[in-house]
């Protein structure tokens, strides 16, 4: 299921910064910035949030310090929380020790993070809490100017993001207008980073390190043909990169013959299920397999998810000039669907490839272009019980060298 993530927006760019492509982030809330300010709000709005995930993810990481509240999070949540080791955002950034050793150095100072400097005025009146004034007739920034009369330095963090330098002139314009010294210091997204780990190793997916998911030797071996799906839907990202690995076969000449037909309306579902019923009666009468008579294929309307996979001929490359003609595109989509299966399985999904079906019936119902032609399809969602390991023989037995 992944790991939740909620931050506060003045973290959002750090923390982005870290889950760039990581299926194993699959939700991620940003709150809004004045809510600190309100702990018992921020309290309450984070602790909704954590309990709409609790069904879907194993674990949340908060892009929060205590701030006034995380100390008081409820304790019997599903799943585990957690959070940086820090007061607040400023010690999630310079590590708590620090950030106190700068305040020991100069107590009038002010802090810069990116976050809260992109935010500029705006948040020193909020943070002063002095932006309902002007409700009242009175200047916000006469107040401002009242109430920081002794801070004598602006401290603006950098953390190694692409945009640091680009808000230094913003930092700047702030820190003359309230007659600060700015000056720069180095701070880290490790504790973030830590703290992201942390989750990401409480899920025991067999993830080798920080921004990995399953081992694809683990992947391979683990892959089952899964039969009985859970009604639990698929959910959009996961899909997507469930696709994107497709994408990423090879193909002869790299034509990428394939296009890929989701299927997740139970009409179709059905539709498809009695096309594939109607090529098993005819296969049972046909081959006098009597296994075919107890096999049932209910499970391609039960999977939340269909994936046809079609072909295109034209993209075959220059095989289409050999004895056996036109293969390529057939083995480039059948390396699609074997990417599918193993991207899937890394993420928790379960799978099955399935082929028994009249290629130009699947068409029709799908409206597929005649120039076109279904190959498989993969049926996927979470498997509804543990999927039986099948054997291999010895890999011995199927290798031959020519030396």
């Amino acid at each position: 299921m992944g790991i939740g993530i909620i931050t506060c927006q003045v973290l959002e760019k750090e923390i982005k910064s870290l889950i760039r492509d990581n299926p194993e982030v699959s939700h991620f809330v940003v709150m809004e910035w004045g809510l600190h300010v309100q702990p018992d709000r921020l309290l309450a709005a984070v602790s909704d949030q954590i309990r709409k995930m609790e069904d879907q993810v194993e674990s949340v990481v908060l892009g929060y310090g205590r701030c006034q509240a995380m100390d008081r999070l409820p304790a019997n949540f599903k799943i585990p929380v957690f959070r940086p080791p820090a007061e607040d955002c400023l010690g999630v950034l310079l590590g708590q020790e620090r950030y106190e050793q700068e305040i020991r150095k100069e107590a009038g100072t002010w802090f810069f993070s990116r976050g809260w400097t992109e935010m500029g005025m705006d948040f020193i009146f909020h943070e002063l809490q002095v932006n309902r004034l002007a409700e009242k007739g009175l200047d916000p920034l006469k107040i401002a100017h009242r109430m920081l009369k002794d801070f004598t330095r602006g401290l603006y963090i950098e953390t190694g993001l692409e945009d640091d330098l680009r808000l230094w002139p913003k930092a700047l314009e702030i820190s003359r207008e309230f007659h600060l010294r700015l000056e720069r210091t180095t701070g880290s997204i490790s504790l973030l980073k830590q703290t992201i780990e942390e989750a990401l190793k409480e899920q025991n997916r067999h993830l080798k390190n920080f921004g990995g998911i399953m081992d694809l030797f683990t992947a391979i071996k683990e892959r089952r043909s899964c039969r009985s799906f859970s009604t639990e839907p698929v959910e959009e990202a996961t899909l997507e990169k469930i696709l994107e690995a497709a994408i990423w076969a090879p193909s002869p000449m790299n034509a990428q013959p394939w296009e890929f037909i989701v299927v997740t309306s139970q009409e179709g579902k059905e539709e498809i299920c009695a096309e594939a019923e109607r090529c098993r009666q005819w296969a049972l009468s046909t081959s006098g397999w009597k296994w075919l008579d107890k096999y049932r294929v209910d499970f391609l309307k039960t999977a939340p998810v269909l994936v046809v996979v079609v072909g295109d001929p034209k993209k075959t490359g220059v095989d289409q000039f050999l004895e056996d003609g036109s293969l390529g595109y057939q083995y480039a989509c059948a390396a699609a669907v074997q990417n599918m299966m193993l991207a899937a399985q890394a993420l928790g999904i379960g799978s099955l490839w399935y082929t028994l079906f009249d290629k130009n019936n699947l068409a029709q119902i799908l409206g597929i272009n005649p120039e076109k032609k279904p190959l498989s399809i993969v049926c996927l969602g979470k498997p509804s019980g543990d999927v039986p390991p099948v054997g291999r023989k010895p890999v011995q037995e199927k290798i031959a060298f020519f030396r």
